[in-house]
């Protein structure tokens, strides 16, 4: 393989794994919320229950 087309392919799968951290990151992100949303309901329950 000659100098140009190694350059290419490792710019190729530069993109690959930035692409592969960011999707990481917003699924990070995505897992938080929800795991603020659960313990919200859990919250909400408990409050709930202390009304009654």
């Amino acid at each position: 393989m000659d100098k140009d087309s190694q350059e290419q392919l490792s710019n190729i799968l530069g993109l690959l794994y930035n692409i592969d951290d960011n999707q990481v990151l917003i699924y990070r992100k995505l897992q938080s919320i929800h795991d603020d949303i659960e313990a919200i309901k859990k919250y909400l329950q408990l409050s709930e229950t202390h009304e009654e």
